[in-house]
């Protein structure tokens, strides 16, 4: 692709806003706190979001022009929300956050049977939602420690 200046750019982008060092300091005190539980029992959760509407964020020009103007990036996201202990053994049903809490796509299927479903018009994490999940986490928990005890 030299031949002919063209090459990849970046229309925008974001830096890390860590430290290598930061990392590993917060990592040895993550397994200081967590080194007296087994790892069934410990579990993260993560949010992400799926900008579906997005372009991307590179594209190819010619190398000796250094400026290359974007567009107005879109908004439009659904969230989702993954946790899992730290074994694998036990991954949570999938949260899925959307703008609406009947789509036309929907229209003969229900999301509860497979995800978390939950609507906002931000299609955010919220505290009410967050609150809901804990309730379910916690009960998923207590049938979970009953099981053990029972064996």
């Amino acid at each position: 692709m030299n031949r002919f200046h063209v090459g990849e750019k970046v229309l925008h982008g974001e830096g890390g806003s860590c430290s290598e060092a930061e990392i590993a300091a917060h990592r040895k005190e993550l397994q200081a706190i967590t080194k007296e539980y087994k790892p069934e029992d410990v579990y993260n959760a993560d949010e992400l979001a799926l900008f579906y509407k997005l372009l991307p964020n590179r594209t190819l020009g010619d190398k000796n022009n250094k400026s290359e103007r974007g567009v107005k990036t879109s908004i439009e996201r659904v969230s989702a929300m993954v946790c899992c202990n730290a074994s694998g053994t036990d991954k949570c049903k999938l949260v899925v956050i959307h703008k609406w809490l009947r789509p036309h796509c929907f229209s003969r299927f229900d999301p509860q049977k497979l995800v978390h479903y939950f609507a906002n018009k931000s299609a955010w994490m919220n505290s009410s939602i967050f609150k809901e999940l804990l309730l379910k986490f916690n009960a998923h928990i207590k049938v979970k420690l009953e099981n053990r005890i029972l064996n």
